[in-house]
């Protein structure tokens, strides 16, 4: 039996284990790796498993541990997903970018299969992603690849404008524009977008703006955690419902980028409505 898992500092709160277990059906293994560092990690999963999901803090180190790069870690710099080829090598790939788009066309009534000659959910829109982390990088490649109008905010403003020059001179131009700044322009920017992407783990003051006053033009929040959700308390969510805004939880990102690592780990297409229900 093919053995697969998580590595991760902390991961004993993970859902992945019943995420796996129910893509399907207790047919492959799936186990917890936690250990101090990441090379103790990193050198179980080459001893013992075919393939590993990776979360914080590990997945910068887990891209560039790979022999080998899809083009999700060469734009983001991190790895949630190694699995090893039939030669040996180890192949890494970010799915957090597929979670993310998954979320955003489910919402919009789009196929979660997107080639380059479908309709994307983003044309006409501007995604205000707030966040340049591991989780952030993701998302604002995402929002790019959907062709919205990107604005990419950071406590430290520099690596947000960096970033998005890089998604702006990628091999193949996205359509639109992209700009980055810090988070004391969220009050500013925030009027100008249709989707928020929030990758922050936690509430920043210039949210309490939301609590007041809700931009017309916002019609949707996606949010990345699903622990700590801030979306989800008071006086925030209350505000959202009552403004009409949808707000998609972090466990529906979490259950698109589980799909899209599962089908590369398998090669087996996972059962994603057993997946939701554990959630």
């Amino acid at each position: 039996m093919k053995k697969y898992g998580l590595i991760g500092q902390p991961i004993t709160h993970s859902k992945s284990p019943a995420l796996f277990h129910a893509a399907y059906g207790g047919r492959f293994s799936y186990n917890l790796i936690e250990a101090a560092d990441f090379r103790t990690s990193y050198r179980t999963f080459l001893d013992s498993y075919d393939g590993i999901n990776v979360t914080a803090p590990y997945k910068g180190e887990a891209c560039a541990a790979a022999d080998e790069l899809d083009h999700t870690c060469i734009i983001t710099g991190a790895a949630n997903c190694l699995v090893k080829k039939e030669n040996g090598s180890v192949k890494a790939c970010n799915t957090d970018v597929d979670g993310v788009r998954a979320s955003l066309r489910e919402h919009y009534g789009l196929s979660l299969r997107s080639s380059r000659n479908t309709p994307k959910c983003g044309t006409g829109k501007t995604a205000l992603v707030v966040g340049c982390g591991g989780a952030g990088k993701a998302a604002a490649f995402a929002a790019v690849l959907e062709e919205f109008q990107l604005i990419l905010l950071n406590r430290t403003a520099l690596k947000a404008e960096v970033y998005a020059r890089k998604l702006m001179t990628m091999g193949k131009t996205p359509v639109g524009t992209a700009e980055g700044a810090g988070l004391e322009a969220f009050g500013k920017m925030v009027e100008k977008a249709d989707v928020l992407i929030w990758t922050l783990p936690v509430p920043i003051p210039a949210l309490d703006g939301l609590t007041e006053q809700v931009p017309e033009r916002l019609e949707l929040v996606l949010e990345a955690n699903y622990r700590d959700p801030v979306f989800s308390t008071d006086p925030l969510a209350r505000k959202m419902k009552e403004a009409g805004i949808t707000v998609i939880p972090g466990e529906k990102w979490l259950l698109h980028q589980g799909a899209a690592a599962y089908r590369i780990f398998t090669g087996e297409k996972p059962d994603i409505e057993a997946m939701a229900e554990v959630l």
